[in-house]
C-alpha cells in the first residue's frame, strides 16, 4: 500500500490516519472528513472517491458494519462513519483517535482498514464502510471482526465474513462466500 505521508489535523492534534490514495506519485483519491454530534454520538465521517477502479476490493476491519452495493461508475465510491459515546466531547474525539482508518492501493487492489488503537476502546466505538463499487469489479472481500455485512447486486466472487454479525446478500452475480460466527446468513 502506498499512503501519502500527510496526517489528517484536528481540534485536538493528530486524529485517525486517514492517508490519501496514491498511484504513480499522484494522488487517487478526492477525500472529505467532517465531525458532528448525532444524539450522544460525536461522529467522524470520511467519504471520497477513488477514481481509477481495481479489480479487487478488499475489507478489514476490527470493528463495524460493512455495506456494499454496485455502481454504474468507473470509481470506488466509500463512506465511513465512526462514532463515539463518552462523557463529554474532549473525551470523545480521544475515543475517535482510538479507531485508525486507512485506505490504500496496492498492485491491483483497493483495501480499506479499520483498527481499534487501544484494547478495551472497542467497546465505545462503532463504525460503518458503506461502498459503491464498480460494476464490474471481478472480486470483493469484507472481513469485519464485529458488525453486520450487507452486499447486494455484486457481480464476480464475493467473500463476506465477521465474527459477531450477521450477513445479507442479495443478487450476487458470482460466487458467493459467507461465514458468521455469531449470527445469521441470509
Amino acid at each position: 500500500m502506498t499512503p501519502d505521508p500527510r496526517l489528517r489535523r484536528g481540534f485536538l492534534g493528530i486524529l485517525p490516519v486517514v492517508p490519501f490514495l496514491l498511484l504513480a506519485g499522484r494522488p487517487l483519491t478526492a477525500q472529505e472528513d467532517r465531525y458532528f454530534r448525532e444524539g450522544r454520538f460525536l461522529v467522524h465521517e470520511i467519504a471520497g472517491f477513488i477514481p481509477m477502479p481495481a479489480p479487487r476490493v478488499r475489507v478489514e476491519t476490527e470493528v463495524g458494519s460493512v455495506s456494499a452495493r454496485p455502481s454504474a461508475a468507473l470509481e470506488v465510491r466509500y463512506r465511513i462513519r465512526v462514532r463515539a459515546v463518552a462523557d463529554d466531547e474532549e473525551a470523545a474525539r480521544r475515543l475517535l483517535e482510538e479507531m485508525l482508518v486507512s485506505a490504500g492501493k496496492s498492485g491491483e487492489e483497493i483495501v480499506f482498514r479499520g483498527q481499534v488503537g487501544r484494547p478495551g476502546a472497542e467497546r465505545d466505538l462503532s463504525a460503518e464502510f458503506s461502498l459503491e463499487v464498480p460494476a464490474g469489479t471481478k472480486e470483493i472481500e469484507v472481513i469485519t471482526g464485529a458488525g453486520n455485512v450487507e452486499a447486494r447486486g455484486l457481480g464476480g466472487i464475493v467473500t463476506l465474513a465477521t465474527r459477531g454479525g450477521s450477513i445479507s446478500a442479495d443478487g450476487i452475480g458470482g460466487l458467493l462466500r459467507a461465514e458468521t460466527r455469531a449470527g445469521n446468513i441470509e
